[in-house]
């Protein structure tokens, strides 16, 4: 049994959506649910500890890394000069790119955009969180296979609902969407296993689902459903970091037509 953790990240604490769930490799199930309001920190600590021994991945809403071209045009920079290169190629990560071309939606550049404070915040509470383990450090995961410990990763939830074609999505963030967001929970439990005690609290508060959309994240990265970097991005997907989705949509998956069962099609993913 593994245990994954959706964060889906912010600069304050009462914007952040904190969501549990435990995968067996076939499917996935929503433990606990709730808002960072009462300490993110101390929440995820407690996952945590009570998982002991199984492996734990943290699937995180947030860059984790900064587009190499503008550490490399800023190191030498002054005031007045001008920067070289393209806007997007400064400011834009590989994977956001790839994200862009796979399902027509652009992530917030994090070289550009407010997002950067958010992305500043998660790797604080990487570093936070590790303390308060006694770890050096929380790595990042780069194979599906994870060993007893804690891994992150990065994930995007609007790529994740792209690919759940039964999933209409458009607009649910907007506050008084509340309506929407239970017809997108709804959807969802065709995918996973979510008890009706949370709707309320996914139907009020769309950070927390977001956060059960990172779990579904998780899973397709545990079930080696997500897509990698190739080959010539495998090193700057180190430097910059990698956004975690499934590399095509879900509409053939034979698994999905029972809650939380994710079974791998025939052929693979």
């Amino acid at each position: 049994m593994k245990h994954i953790i959706g964060i889906d990240c912010a600069v304050d604490d009462a914007n952040i959506g904190l969501a549990l769930g435990t995968f067996d490799g076939e499917c996935l199930q929503v433990s606990e649910a709730c808002s960072g309001k009462a300490g993110a920190i101390s929440t995820l600590k407690r996952w945590v500890v009570d998982a002991k021994d199984a492996p734990v991945l943290l699937a995180i809403d947030s860059p984790l890394g900064w587009p190499e071209l503008l550490g490399a045009s800023l190191v030498d920079h002054r005031a007045g000069q001008p920067l070289p290169n393209n806007p997007n190629l400064l400011f834009r990560r590989r994977t956001d790119a790839e994200i862009r071309d796979r399902i027509g939606r652009q992530s917030l550049d994090v070289g550009a955009d407010r997002i950067a404070r958010t992305a500043h915040r998660a790797l604080q509470m990487l570093a936070e969180l590790a303390v308060e383990l006694g770890l050096r450090e929380i790595p990042l995961a780069w194979e599906p296979s994870l060993q007893p410990g804690v891994r992150a990763i990065e994930v995007y939830p609007a790529a994740t609902l792209t690919a759940c074609p039964e999933v209409r999505f458009e607009g649910y963030k907007q506050a008084g969407a509340v309506e929407l967001r239970g017809q997108v929970i709804e959807a969802l439990r065709k995918y996973l296993t979510l008890s009706e005690k949370w709707d309320d609290l996914l139907r009020k508060d769309v950070d927390v689902l977001d956060a059960v959309v990172c779990l579904l994240a998780g899973a397709d990265f545990l079930q080696g459903w997500a897509k990698g970097p190739k080959e010539e991005n495998r090193l700057v997907a180190r430097k910059e970091g990698w956004i975690w989705c499934r590399g095509e949509d879900r509409a053939s998956e034979p698994g999905a037509r029972s809650p939380g069962s994710r079974k791998r099609p025939a052929g693979g993913a």
